[in-house]
């Protein structure tokens, strides 16, 4: 039974963490839509609606339109100014979606452990069982290895001693 508590402990809290780690990760992108909202808008107010008392251009829509441009703001009579409100509406949709998860994430972590233990079920699916021999030290595998691990490690040390020796000089006596 202590085994089961520390368990949905354990889980109950990685899951607040996840939650919090989430929740930070979405008040960020939070501020920075309505930044970059706040940006659009700012344009937004100093561009004319419509330019002039000009129908839109045929060539400059045919032109954005091979640019891959929005149809919709590509023949607007001023696709500056279709192409800001297609922004502000896009950062508006993303601000909407980002607040709803907020929204779910405070929800989500208002909820009391007990009903958390309710949700994270802990089942044994097979009991431990007695071994049916007995487990007890393997010496003579344990020395086997050892003597071995010996052999290696002073044949290495050898090889490095004479390895890292000084050549013998010559005398011209």
């Amino acid at each position: 039974m202590p085994f089961r508590h520390t368990a949905e402990q354990q889980i109950f809290e990685v899951v607040q963490t996840g939650l919090g780690d989430t929740q930070a990760n979405l008040s960020y992108r939070q501020d920075a839509v309505q930044s970059q909202l706040k940006q659009v808008e700012a344009v937004l107010k100093g561009t004319p609606p419509m330019l002039g008392k000009l129908p839109a251009s045929p060539a400059l829509a045919e032109t954005l339109q091979t640019q891959r441009v929005n149809p919709l703001v590509a023949t607007a009579a001023n696709p500056v100014y279709a192409y800001l409100g297609l922004q502000i509406t896009q950062l508006k949709a993303q601000l909407a979606q980002v607040l709803s998860s907020i929204q779910t994430l405070d929800m989500l972590k208002t909820i009391p452990q007990q009903l958390a233990r309710r949700a994270i079920r802990l089942q044994t699916l097979i009991p431990a069982s007695t071994p049916l021999s007995p487990v007890a030290p393997r010496r003579s595998l344990y020395t086997l290895l050892a003597a071995a691990l010996g052999l290696v490690l002073g044949i290495s040390w050898a090889f490095m001693r004479e390895a890292l020796k000084e050549p013998p000089t010559r005398s011209n006596d």
